[in-house]
């Protein structure tokens, strides 16, 4: 269930080009920049387990899934900045019920006799890569911000949803009816062959920072505040699925091939939106070099709240934040124009369920 995405055809960075066609006197204003921002988090099985079709023996039951990477390098030129980027988005939401079924089917676990499981499954993906424009400038010293306007062409597309009704038979043993609306690259579900649909489109994101005092600061930032990608040609499959098609293995454990009853067609035209993440973060400096810090993301559907400390050294700081809903301890150390961040809920890599992975340079 949870996405495997790979990242490939990234592009030279611009800068490069800048210096090739221009004065030394004026690449030397040019001041390049790189953005890699990376979250992969789970409720349900680690993500190892995850990413090998939920088979493992560790399952708690939760609702979501999701993992997502922006990549980005450029330059900067006084009020302006241009970038490419490269984009992944998954956003998966289920039921409790369908997680449950879904493990104990995946491993052959024994079933429930005689439970009813209410099924429910929400997908949205994405796969694309473009060119950012950005803007930022001040109103006065206290408050700053910025623009950015990202065109895109995607690649890849999984936007739709399930739900319906599925019974135990016996231990090894079920039956179910769902019905199925969704628009896919790959059609993982029936294996239907399709052409691949092309995509473009855009996304606005946006930041603001405010200086209260020489003490506090607060920051926030937003991405795809508004963001819909246009697509030609889209695959879609629409109609009922059935358990009437069954196979058994040599221990009579259920493998179903899903019976349509609908239609498989193509959209001349379809729009994908993607919803907002949003991040904010207070930050408060006490006397000499310690400080704290509040910080809260909106992403998926779902709210996230971190305390945090910092400890300012030289012309860098180390912060640490615990994030409690996920059980996240974050690292974040910043010198200059470098940051780096990393979080995770374990240190044993097989068991990670919560990962986050950040680095930047002239932010």
């Amino acid at each position: 269930m949870f996405p495997k995405s790979t990242l490939k055809g990234w592009l030279l960075p611009p800068f490069f080009l800048f210096q090739l066609f221009f004065s030394q006197a004026y690449a030397a204003s040019l001041q390049p920049y790189f953005i890699v921002d990376s979250q992969a988090h789970s409720d349900t099985v680690s993500i190892s387990d995850a990413l090998d079709d939920w088979e493992g023996d560790d399952f708690t039951s939760g609702k979501q899934q999701w993992a997502w990477s922006w990549l980005e390098i450029g330059v900067k030129y006084q009020h302006w900045g241009v970038g490419f980027v490269q984009r992944s988005d998954f956003d998966l939401r289920f039921s409790k019920d369908t997680a449950e079924l879904y493990w104990r089917s995946a491993n052959k676990k024994p079933l429930p006799l005689g439970r009813a499981y209410s099924t429910a499954l929400d997908a949205n993906g994405l796969k694309a890569s473009g060119l950012r424009l950005m803007f930022a400038d001040a109103w006065g010293e206290s408050a700053h911000y910025s623009f950015g306007l990202s065109y895109l062409r995607a690649t890849y597309i999984l936007d739709g949803s399930m739900g319906g009704a599925a019974n135990v038979v016996n231990e090894s043993d079920y039956e179910f009816e769902l019905l199925i609306d969704y628009h896919y690259t790959e059609d993982s579900l029936f294996d239907r062959t399709v052409d691949e649909p092309s995509g473009q489109g855009f996304a606005i994101d946006a930041e603001f920072n405010y200086q209260f005092s020489e003490a506090t600061s607060i920051d926030i930032q937003v991405r795809d505040l508004f963001a819909n990608v246009y697509w030609s040609e889209s695959p879609y499959t629409e109609g009922r699925a059935t358990s009437e098609r069954k196979e058994y293995d040599e221990n009579g454990y259920v493998s179903i091939n899903p019976a349509l009853t609908g239609f498989e067609g193509i959209d001349s035209q379809y729009v994908q939106r993607l919803s907002p993440r949003w991040h904010a973060q207070l930050s408060h400096s006490f006397i000499g070099p310690y400080g704290a810090l509040l910080q809260y993301r909106h992403q998926y559907g779902r709210s996230l709240f971190a305390l945090g400390a910092t400890l300012s050294v030289g012309q860098g700081a180390v912060s640490s934040s615990y994030w409690p809903m996920q059980n996240l301890i974050e690292i974040d150390w910043r010198y200059r124009k470098l940051r780096f961040s990393i979080a995770a809920d374990q240190l044993d890599k097989s068991e990670l369920k919560s990962v986050w992975l950040s680095m930047s340079y002239g932010q």
